[in-house]
């Protein structure tokens, strides 16, 4: 069986600890015990690991012990993913204060993820 290659982005690793929205914690936590039995091949960013060291602790410690515990392949945002971002928000894709998420997508795109 050929496995889907994932891209993580930020806010799904965060919602692991996100009390205030028990729901999507739960769905996420569903989807971590997957990650765990390694039913995909997943792939983070630098980016999501900058954006993951900026948390306030201890969600930031909590956050990282969470990755531990699943294999990933850590990818580098490149020239191409920034100027295929720089390509999303020119032509409105999200708008500019949305730019670090079209980062995820150009890196998600640009590394084969779904």
């Amino acid at each position: 069986m050929n496995k889907i290659k994932i891209y993580l982005d930020t806010s799904v690793i965060s919602y692991l600890e996100a009390e205030d929205s028990p729901e999507k914690m739960q769905d996420t936590v569903n989807f971590w015990q997957e990650l765990i039995r390694g039913q995909y091949i997943v792939t983070i960013s630098d980016l999501t690991i900058a954006e993951l060291s900026k948390c306030a602790e201890p969600k930031r410690t909590l956050l990282f012990e969470h990755l531990s515990v699943i294999d990933y392949v850590e990818v580098r945002e490149i020239p191409e993913t920034i100027t295929l971002a720089d390509e999303y928000v020119k032509y409105g894709v999200l708008n500019p204060k949305s730019r670090d998420d079209c980062r995820h997508i150009a890196i998600a795109t640009i590394t084969g993820c779904k």
